[in-house]
């Protein structure tokens, strides 16, 4: 899957090199070209998965260079905390984001990126501040 600047004006990437650059050269950031559909089976089946399982499906439709046993392995490590869905009441759920290690939302997708980060840095040997 390809990567577009929201400024517009860079050429696309691979998820692979927008998350080394962090902001693409114009200045934007890099939002997916498309938005994939999930299969209907895997939503049907959502309350039978684990986070790290519905992580893993979701963000294998947007990353299309790391091996999917990686991919998974890097849910795993990331995600050691409850997200825990809260029933409030009839039709009405909260998705509760503040039990990562620095109690806000931003542990999700934080930990994630920086796995992904090493991952990559891993395989190239080299090292980014």
């Amino acid at each position: 899957m390809n990567y577009l600047s929201t400024e517009g004006r860079s050429p696309a990437a691979g998820f692979r090199e927008a998350v080394l650059a962090g902001l693409a050269p114009d200045g934007g950031l890099y939002v997916p070209e498309s938005l994939p559909l999930l299969p209907q089976a895997f939503l049907e089946d959502l309350s039978e998965q684990n986070l790290q399982s519905i992580g893993f499906e979701a963000a294998s439709t947007f990353i299309d260079d790391i091996p999917p046993k990686d991919l998974a392995g890097l849910m795993v490590q990331a995600w050691t905390f409850p997200i825990p869905l809260v029933h409030l009441r009839a039709n009405t759920y909260l998705l509760e984001l503040f039990h990562g290690p620095t109690l806000a939302f931003k542990d999700i997708g934080v930990r994630f990126l920086a796995r992904v980060l090493s991952y990559y840095l891993a395989a190239s040997r080299r090292e980014i501040t």
